[in-house]
C-alpha cells in the first residue's frame, strides 16, 4: 500500500504535524473524525485568532494545554499569529476532511471556507538590538578568551559560536549528529542533512525546507577555539548526537 506521506517535503510534513497538534490539543487524540462538527472548528478558529504566535516556543506557554495557552496569551498581550498562518492550518484541515469524505468516514467537509473573514493579523518583525544591548554584548571579551576545558563545553557554549561563524540556524546546530561533522580532503566540514524517523524520535532530524541541505567548511575561528577537538572528544565518547542536552519534546518534537 502506498504511503503518499513519504513524498512530502519537510515543510509540508511539518504543516500536517502542526495541524494534527492543534486538532488533538483541542479535541483529544482519541476523537473520531466523524464527530467533529463545524461548530467545533469555529471554536478552534476563535482560539487560533487570539493564540500567540509560536506559542510552543514560548516558555510561558509551551507547557500549557491549548485553551489555557490562549488565556495566558490574552493576559500577557503577546503578538498574534498571522492571518496566513491560520489560513494554512484550515487549508490543511480541509484537505484532511476531503480525504475523510472520499473514504466515507464523513458525509460533508465541515472545514470548507472556514478561513473566510479572518482578521487581518500581520506577523511582527523581529526588533533590532538597541544601542545599549549592543554595548552590553561587545564591551566584554569574547567568551572563548578564557575557555573552559573541552569536556565541560556544551551546547550553550558552542551554539552561539557556530551560529556566528557559519550562519546555521540554532535548531540545525542543536540536532547535529556526531557523524554530521567529518573531514573531506583534510578540510573539516559540517553536513546539514535530514534523517528519516527512527525508533526514538529524540534522534530524528528535521530541516526547515528541502533546500536546507548543504555542506559547509568549519570556519578557521571555530577550529581555533577547539570545535574540531570537541567533535573528536564526542566521537570517542560514542555519542549519537553532538549536543544530547537538547532533546526533542512535545507534539511537534521541537527543541527546548
Amino acid at each position: 500500500e502506498l504511503d503518499y506521506g513519504t513524498n512530502w517535503s519537510p515543510h509540508r510534513r511539518q504543516q500536517y504535524e502542526n495541524t494534527f497538534g492543534f486538532l488533538t490539543g483541542m479535541f483529544g487524540p482519541e476523537i473520531p473524525v466523524r464527530s467533529i462538527t463545524r461548530s467545533d472548528l469555529r471554536r478552534l478558529r476563535s482560539i487560533l485568532e487570539d493564540l500567540a504566535s509560536n506559542w510552543r516556543q514560548r516558555p510561558q506557554l509551551c507547557h500549557l494545554p491549548l485553551e489555557e495557552a490562549l488565556r495566558k496569551s490574552r493576559e500577557l498581550k503577546l503578538p498574534l499569529r498571522s492571518t496566513k498562518s491560520i489560513k494554512d492550518i484550515f487549508d490543511t484541515i480541509e484537505t484532511i476532511m476531503d480525504f475523510a469524505v472520499a473514504e466515507g468516514l464523513v458525509e460533508h467537509n465541515f472545514a470548507v471556507n472556514m478561513h473566510r473573514g479572518l482578521p487581518l493579523h500581520t506577523s511582527h518583525p523581529p526588533y533590532p538590538f538597541t544601542i545599549s544591548q549592543l554595548n552590553e554584548i561587545f564591551r566584554h571579551p569574547p567568551v572563548y578568551d578564557r575557555p573552559i576545558p573541552i569536556e565541560e563545553r556544551d551546547g550553550s557554549f558552542w551554539l552561539p559560536l557556530i551560529a556566528l561563524w557559519t550562519g546555521m540556524r540554532l535548531s540545525e546546530t542543536a540536532q547535529l549528529w556526531t557523524n554530521d561533522v567529518t573531514i573531506i580532503e583534510q578540510i573539516p566540514v559540517i553536513r546539514i542533512l535530514p534523517a528519516p524517523p527512527g525508533d526514538d524520535p529524540k534522534h530524528d532530524k528535521r530541516l526547515k525546507t528541502r533546500h536546507s541541505h548543504r555542506v559547509m567548511p568549519i570556519h578557521p575561528e571555530l577550529e581555533r577555539v577547539g570545535f574540531v577537538e570537541f567533535w573528536r572528544h564526542a566521537q570517542k565518547e560514542g555519542r549519537i548526537r553532538l549536543f544530547p542536552e537538547y532533546v526533542r519534546e512535545g507534539p511537534n518534537l521541537s527543541f527546548y
